[in-house]
């Protein structure tokens, strides 16, 4: 049976869960690094990183 992308994204949340609630600290770490992620320093640079990523795939394109 196909699983709608709805579904899909369930069952991924709910496999996270479980994986989150037999390690703490795997939990932790991850939402370390999201904050980290999060930060508008590492956000502003993600998207020049995609800019930049999007003119090198233009420039390929002409």
């Amino acid at each position: 049976m196909d699983l709608t992308r709805e579904e899909q994204l369930e069952q991924s949340k709910e496999n996270l869960r479980k994986i989150f609630a037999k390690n703490p600290e795997l939990k932790q770490a991850f939402k370390e690094t999201i904050d980290e992620m999060s930060t508008p320093k590492n956000i502003e640079k993600m998207a020049k990183d995609i800019h930049s990523a999007i003119k090198v795939k233009l420039l390929l394109l002409n």
